[in-house]
């Protein structure tokens, strides 16, 4: 199994893991679970990027499936991205 990384250590965090997450979260197809998993590790990012994909992820159709993504938002910001 997969080891999860610390979603605390902002250095494990690689651009090519956030292309990962925006790929993910702009598919049809991925579970609206896993779009909750993504969206709670991007809102304890403490990074501009990470904040930026929440909010374009707001905008989109699939950000209504997840019900506390303002809350996920707001914790981006609080952890200064």
């Amino acid at each position: 199994m997969k080891k999860e990384k610390d979603i605390y250590q902002q250095d494990d965090f690689s651009e090519e893991d956030l292309k990962t997450f925006e790929a993910k979260l702009f598919s049809p197809s991925t579970p609206v679970s896993e779009l909750g998993t993504i969206c709670m590790t991007l809102a304890h990012l403490p990074t501009r990027e990470a904040l930026k994909l929440l909010k374009r992820f707001k905008k989109s159709e699939r950000g209504k499936e997840v019900i506390w993504l303002d809350m996920a938002i707001e914790e981006c910001r609080f952890h200064g991205g």
